[in-house]
């Protein structure tokens, strides 16, 4: 029995935490540089804009998109 449990305590200490590698990440996912991990793009909210505008649907910094009120209206 203990050498079972040696085994498993021995096994856990072999596997380290997981980490992915920036051209891991799917398109919709972007690259979490503190953790090191690929985390899904939060879910595109419609803003609110003025009557009669329109919204675009750009990347923000981490390469997510997001959509934006139109500047031209």
């Amino acid at each position: 029995m203990r050498r079972v449990i040696y085994l498993a305590m021995f096994l856990g200490f072999g596997c380290g935490e997981a980490t992915d590698d920036p051209e891991d990440c799917t398109s919709n996912e972007y690259f979490d540089e503190g953790r090191e991990i690929c985390r899904a793009c939060p879910a595109i909210i419609e803003p609110t804009c003025r009557d009669q505008c329109s919204y675009d649907v750009v990347q923000d910094s981490r390469g997510c998109p997001v959509a934006q009120c139109q500047l031209d209206c």
